[in-house]
């Protein structure tokens, strides 16, 4: 790696110098009173390389100078006279007027951390390696503190960090964080990271033979003179935020209690949609046993709609034979009247065959005996021989007691066809009255007839009502189910809503608790970043040793060294043996002369 170049280290000190140079008489054995000027070589990747320190001291007449520091070794930058270096005190005797001596540090920690990484095409590669190479550049460049440093540094040092790019070797510049101004062919990215913080940034480019000169990051005192701001306007803002603070608590609260109120309607929403849903349920198991019964009545209509019709037929078959049978009872009554009268008849038509025969009897006796009394010729009756009349009248006897038999028996037919006429007339009359009423019964059958036809008309209607019934109950369980899902959600929204009320609440409390005051706060505030910003008196410590308590100020140069394409090396020109201006300014470099 290229150490800073003399040509860089001369344009630094011209600059740097008037800022950090002070003024001062003192006794030799006392201490001295100087300026401190760091100058750190950084390696590509920010680690350090190598610390000087330029110590610049202004004499009022000529004496000796004893300083401190862990030095590996010093160099005179002023006079010839040599610089004595023993267990970290320096001492040198020097004439009036200004003095610098440079001394390398054996140490390499710094109150600030530098980082630097570069991706060329997505892929890592070191700032050795990016000489002369073409792609699309990254740079990662993060500044950070170093807590193990003297906080002083930290909290009252700036950094300012610069890069230069070279427009013509890298195009489509993005930095985002940059202040980014055009210096001749170049392009400088400026960042500045103020007291006590840190900072991280990118830059990304594509780049053409790509070469770049160290970027310089300079630490000074931050010393700003700053007024007291203007707050009124502020202010306003502040008491409308604390007057806001108190009305949207009020809201909250407000809000709170109509959440409750809400949470309660949705509670009471909820138990109906429940007991509604219970009904609702109930309702369907009902139409489910209405469809039932339907279908049950419906079967039953159905059976006394065949049973009415089989009635009407046979209803009608009986009427249509009420006539015959009225004329059929009244030729009854009439046989009955013959019957009667003809059964009278042979009653006695039976009884004169009985007399008949008795009498026969009687006189076939009396002819057996009277003729032989009378005279002595016997009648021609007589002529049958006695066994034959005794045969005869045996016979005579059988045919009486037969038609006795027969008349006893016929008498008590008689007897029934006596009291069957007799009781007739009041069956002809029930006869006339059955088909009387059975012509009345056809005719209001009839009207029933009809109105069961309807009845089974109406019944297909009510099976399809019923079944609409059902179907709508279903669909109303169904929305009653849907209804209480719905209020569940709607009770748990509530629920949520009144945790988030209650947050709420607990927010506007909290924030009406903490701006109450907040206009004191304000002030309390701006006063305190004020402070923060403003010159802030301090001791300056010196950075090389706590032993020089002498220090008016210390600065920081900080540069990364150059990534550029190696050159071949020019052999330097002879110098004069007696240095003059410009050589004494040389020896002002770093590497100017041979350090001891």
């Amino acid at each position: 790696m290229k150490s800073i170049t003399r040509r860089t280290w001369a344009m630094v000190l011209a600059v740097s110098m008037p800022c950090v140079i002070g003024t001062q008489t003192f006794a030799e054995g006392s201490p001295t009173s100087k300026d401190e000027v760091v100058y750190v070589n950084l390696n590509h990747d920010g680690s350090v390389d190598e610390i000087y320190v330029v110590n610049v001291f202004e004499l009022a007449q000529p004496g000796k100078i004893t300083d401190y520091g862990d030095y590996s070794a010093v160099r005179n930058l002023t006079t010839t006279a040599p610089l004595s270096l023993q267990n970290g005190q320096v001492t040198v005797d020097v004439p009036a007027g200004k003095f610098y001596y440079q001394g390398t540090l054996k140490t390499r920690e710094m109150p600030w951390k530098v980082g630097i990484s570069y991706t060329l095409d997505g892929k890592s590669v070191s700032g050795e390696d990016l000489a002369g190479k073409s792609g699309h550049l990254e740079m990662q460049v993060s500044l950070t503190q170093n807590h193990s440093a003297n906080p002083l540094y930290l909290e009252n040092f700036a950094l300012q960090a610069t890069i230069l790019l070279d427009s013509e070797r890298c195009k489509n510049i993005v930095a985002p964080d940059a202040t980014v101004a055009n210096v001749g062919e170049n392009k400088q990215l400026s960042y500045i990271v103020l007291a006590n913080k840190e900072k991280s940034f990118s830059i990304s480019t594509d780049v053409t033979d790509f070469e770049m000169s160290g970027i310089q990051i300079n630490g000074i005192p931050l010393t700003l003179n700053i007024d007291d701001p203007d707050t009124a306007e502020l202010m306003d803002k502040v008491y409308e935020l604390q007057d806001g603070a108190v009305e949207l608590d009020d809201g909250a609260a407000k809000l709170d209690d109509g959440v409750t109120e809400l949470q309660d309607g949705v509670t009471e929403l909820k138990d109906g949609a429940i007991d509604l849903e219970d009904g609702a349920y109930d309702l369907f198991d009902g139409t489910k046993d209405l469809k039932k019964g339907v279908e049950k009545l419906s079967d039953g209509s159905e059976a006394l709609t065949d049973g009415a019709e089989a009635f009407r037929v046979g209803l009608h078959t009986l009427t249509s034979q009420s006539d015959a049978l009225t004329a059929g009872s009244e030729q009854v009554a009439q046989g009955l009247k013959q019957i009667e009268a003809g059964s009278e008849q042979y009653l006695a038509q039976l009884d004169q065959l009985i007399a008949m025969f008795s009498k026969q009897r009687d006189q076939l006796r009396k002819a057996q005996v009277q003729p032989m009394m009378d005279s002595g010729n016997p009648p021609e009756s007589l002529t049958l021989s006695m066994e034959d009349q005794g045969m005869l009248l045996a016979m005579i006897d059988d045919q009486i007691k037969l038609l006795e038999q027969l008349r006893a028996g016929y008498a008590a037919i008689d007897a029934g066809i006596g009291q069957l006429a007799g009781s007739y007339p009041a069956l002809n009359a029930g006869i006339h009255q059955y088909t009387e009423g059975a012509d009345t019964l056809s005719g209001a059958y009839y009207d029933l007839y009809d109105g069961i036809r309807e009845l089974r008309g109406g019944m297909s209607e009510l099976s399809t009502g019923a079944q609409d019934l059902k179907q709508g109950a279903k669909e109303l369980y169904d929305g009653t189910v849907d209804l209480r899902d719905g209020s569940d959600q709607l009770y748990d929204g509530a629920l949520e809503l009144k945790d988030g009320t209650i947050e709420l609440t607990d927010g506007t409390t909290e924030l009406r608790d903490k701006t109450w005051d907040m206009d004191t706060e304000v002030d309390d505030r701006i006063d305190e970043m004020m402070e923060e910003y403003r010159n802030k008196e301090f001791v300056m410590p010196s950075f090389v040793s706590s032993k020089n308590t002498e220090v008016d100020a210390v600065q920081f140069v900080m540069k990364v060294a150059e990534i550029e394409v190696e050159e071949t090396p020019v052999p330097p020109e002879e110098e004069a043996e007696q240095p003059g201006f410009l050589q004494k300014l040389k020896n002002l470099l770093p590497f100017g002369k041979k350090e001891n």
